[in-house]
Formats: structure tokens, sequence, C-alpha cells
């Protein structure tokens, strides 16, 4: 009796197998990854331009592409480095000095730097429409922005903000403004740029 079971169940197993295999999903997906979006379709999945509000930031992509500098870590309350290294302040918490991890890349293979990351926060201050995702934020409280090296850029505030790194920088699940590439936005429309094009492996994350 038990072996009639076992070939039975083996037999059924085989077929769903074979099932899925003639279902057209017998190529190896080992370098693919499939979101399951949980909150209906995505608005405008052709358009990855996290600047403007509306488009597709959100459903994982955010997660799974766009990382951040930094990540508050919910189980220590300590904010965890991500693409930043540290980022702390003068005493009078007035200017702040973020320093980059080496070695980071675009998809693309181009260096993810302090080039990048001044060119972001210049675009925001430069947005009088301030029409852009954190482009108001950027504006009331960053003065100005510039490289020191390679890998570290100094934020000179408007007024001591003990909170400037939590608030802006660093992801609660969700939020904080991301750092887009200099490389391909350079000379971009940063309203009406989609960032997507599947032949240039547009949108880029790092």
């Amino acid at each position: 009796m038990f072996k009639k079971l076992a070939l039975v169940a083996l037999s059924i197993a085989a077929i769903a197998v074979s099932g899925v295999q003639a279902g057209g999903h017998s190529k190896a997906r080992n370098k693919t990854v499939i979101f399951d979006i949980d909150g209906g379709k995505v608005a405008q999945p052709y358009n990855f331009n996290n600047l403007v509000p509306g488009t597709t930031r959100s459903n994982g992509i955010h997660q799974a592409v766009f990382e951040p500098l930094f990540i508050l870590n919910y189980e220590t309350g300590e904010i965890d480095p991500w693409l930043g290294e540290s980022f702390t302040s003068n005493s009078s918490l007035d200017v702040w000095t973020l320093k980059l991890k080496k070695g980071i890349k675009w998809s693309d293979g181009e260096d993810l730097d302090a080039d990048d990351v001044v060119y972001t926060i210049q675009m925001l201050l430069d947005d009088s429409t301030q029409s852009l995702r954190d482009a108001a934020s950027m504006q009331q409280w960053v003065k100005s922005v510039n490289k020191q090296d390679k890998h570290t850029v100094v934020f000179n505030l408007t007024e001591p903000n003990a909170r400037f790194q939590l608030d802006y920088f660093s992801v609660k699940i969700y939020g904080g403004v991301i750092i887009i590439p200099e490389h391909v936005w350079k000379g971009q429309d940063p309203f009406t740029f989609k960032f997507y094009d599947k032949e240039k492996g547009w949108p880029l994350g790092s």
C-alpha cells in the first residue's frame, strides 16, 4: 500500500515539474529578481526619475536599486552606514561633513563619488520652483555644498540642525535624498528626463 502511494506521489511530482517546464518557465533565473507588488499597478512604469513626485520611486525600486547613504536601524536605534561611511558635524551643528565609502560603483561601472553628491544637492538648491522632490527641504537647510575630495562632501547649513543626517539622508524604510549619477543626468532636464533606457541600462543603481 505504501509503495503504491509513493509511486502515485512521484508521478504527480513528475507531472507538476514537466508542466512548469512546458509552461515556458524552464529558463534559469539566477540573475533575475521579480518583485511582487502589493500596492497595485505602477502608475508610470517607464519613468524612473526619482526627483519628480509621482514617478516610480516606490514599489520596491527605492529599496532594490536606489540605495541610500545611511539607514536607520530600528533594532539598535543607530544610523548604519550604507553608501556613506560617516556624517559628522562641527560643535555648532551648522557644518556637516560626509565621507563616502571607497570603491562604490554605479551599475554601469562608473565611480559613485563626491561629484554625484554635490551635483544632486546643487540641482535641488537650484530648483527655483521647489517642485523637485527634497528641493524645498534642501533649500531650507543647505546654504552651500562643496566637494572636499573624491570621497568627502561638506554641507554648510543655514542654521544648526542636529537631525540633518537623520531627517534627510537616513532611510527609515522609505525616504531620504537619493543620489543621482552626474555622468547620466548632466545636461538633462530634471523635470522631463525619464531615466529609463533598457539599451543603456537605465535606471542605474549602485
